[in-house]
């Protein structure tokens, strides 16, 4: 047997979704930009700056929508890959390495500075806007975007029922995926889960509507 048949071919890297981790990670740097131009009665970061923007309040709105739930689809997308690749304690090792290591040595380096840079910039006045500024983007005071964002988050957790009963559908797909194929056990535990956050859901939409009819 020669040695090109002998060893297995490695896993094709999906760069496509590659592509769209890189994407979102791009509009983590835009929408966290847009936070201190959110027109809102009570300051949402901890900076405001006295040229608020309906246009980047909707602008954050529109990817805090539909961001983080791809980051959880893709996590767990990989992960089911990782997890039957290298068995539990494998996955629990590399999970440690790539993410817990870098987490208890990496937060203390990054935390440390912001935490003096807020310390530092809480020590200035709010002056107001500079007499004369344009009122550019246009600012609508009344708009109800607090709200808005609140609900954002409702419709995440609306459409997460249908991303995870996708995301299920997809890995018991032997043609697509193989040797990683759900198993009835894996099954049972996935689609209980499922039914445990369409319960949340609807829960969290009845007492979302109650507040808004008060």
């Amino acid at each position: 047997m020669s040695r090109s048949t002998a060893i297995a071919p490695a896993s094709e890297r999906l760069h496509a979704l590659d592509a769209v981790r890189g994407f979102a990670l791009l509009l983590g740097i835009v929408l966290h930009a847009t936070l201190s131009f959110v027109p809102a009665p009570t300051r949402i970061w901890i900076i405001q700056d006295t040229h608020q923007s309906l246009a980047l309040g909707l602008l954050f709105f529109v990817i805090h929508v539909f961001r983080m739930t791809t980051f959880f689809l893709m996590a767990g997308f990989f992960a089911r890959m990782s997890f039957h690749r290298r068995g539990i304690w494998g996955f629990v090792t590399d999970r440690l390495q790539r993410i817990g290591l870098p987490l208890v040595v990496g937060w203390p380096i990054v935390f440390t500075p912001m935490a003096l840079v807020v310390i530092w910039a809480a020590g200035f006045p709010n002056g107001g806007p500079i007499p004369g500024a344009p009122r550019w983007p246009p600012v609508l005071p009344n708009f109800p975007l607090i709200k808005m964002i609140l609900w954002s988050q409702v419709i995440n957790g609306m459409l997460l029922p249908f991303v995870l009963i996708y995301m299920i559908l997809i890995v018991n797909k032997s043609g697509l995926m193989k040797e990683w194929t759900n198993s009835r056990s894996y099954n049972l535990v996935a689609w209980t889960a499922v039914a445990v956050m369409i319960g949340l859901t609807l829960a969290l939409v009845g007492i979302s509507v109650r507040d808004l009819l008060r």
